[in-house]
């Protein structure tokens, strides 16, 4: 009888023992998992305000104050926020040849910036579907850092202006790459910058359609200061084969693989890629 009475005491001491284990590790679990995920809102609504994408950067007004204009828009210039969602942006053949002709690079190029002709905004999170007909955003098997699908929704801002116009650091930063990308569609003269943001945050940017000046005398590592000119606004001879001169500005929270970003994503990742590359208006300031 002792020995079943001590064994039924060592069977509850044991089982008192488990249950204990089990309740610590089921709490602690839970504990370190929720302390670990950020829950970000990502609005339903495409092309929302400024204000309504999650700040992963950590950006405050007084950091934007300390920025530079990636672009200068003349002021008392009303800038247009162009609809691309049914737009058609790549040149012709022929629009691309006339572009590389002297007259156009030492005649129209400086007029149209003298009447300061052709500054707009594009917007971030817009369903291009019509714009992004090229084979590049179309080839589903086309993947850039992890992204693929058919991709037509927008991920940068575009800063449009008359070609030849300049470019600048927003921020002190470092070169990551540069380079040419020629495929139709794609970014032309590209530079990504490494910046450190006053919020301690890194961020990856692309400045992206740009010229041939771009690339001159620069290279990875090189040191980039807050406002130095980095390129010019490409021609569609030069810009990847989009009529209207623009800067492509994109933010990546993740170092890119190349001089190259996913400009759009497909709406069915939507969520993630809105994540990876944050709305450019917490560096650039409530444009629209």
């Amino acid at each position: 009888r002792l020995m079943i009475f001590l064994k039924i005491v060592w069977a509850c001491i044991f089982l008192l023992l488990s249950l204990s284990s089990e309740v610590v590790t089921g709490h602690d679990g839970p504990l370190e998992s929720s302390a670990k995920e950020t829950h970000y809102h990502i609005p339903e609504d495409l092309t929302s305000p400024f204000g309504a994408y999650p700040n992963i950067l950590e950006l405050t007004d007084e950091h934007r104050a300390t920025f530079h204009p990636v672009l200068k828009y003349p002021k008392g210039k009303n800038v247009t926020l162009m609809d691309y969602r049914q737009a058609k942006g790549l040149a012709s053949p022929t629009q691309i040849e006339k572009a590389k002709q002297w007259w156009h690079r030492r005649l129209l190029r400086p007029l149209r910036r003298v009447l300061r002709k052709g500054y707009a905004l594009g917007a971030y999170d817009e369903d291009r579907r019509e714009m992004y007909s090229s084979e590049i955003f179309q080839d589903t098997s086309n993947q850039i850092d992890g992204y693929s699908g058919q991709r037509t929704l927008h991920l940068g801002i575009d800063l449009g202006g008359p070609a030849g116009s300049k470019v600048y650091a927003f921020d002190d930063g470092i070169i990551h790459s540069l380079g040419y990308n020629a495929e139709y569609g794609d970014y032309g003269y590209v530079i990504v910058i490494q910046h450190k943001l006053p919020s301690g945050v890194d961020v990856w940017a692309l400045y992206g359609h740009l010229d041939k000046s771009t690339v001159k005398g620069k290279e990875p590592g090189s040191q980039i200061q807050k406002g130095q000119v980095i390129g010019r606004l490409g021609d569609c001879s030069e810009n990847g084969g989009w009529q209207a001169p623009h800067v492509h500005f994109q933010l990546a929270m993740n170092a890119p693989e190349t001089h190259d970003m996913p400009g759009a994503s497909s709406l069915e990742d939507r969520s993630k890629a809105l994540l990876d590359y944050p709305d450019p208006r917490y560096v650039l300031g409530s444009l629209y």
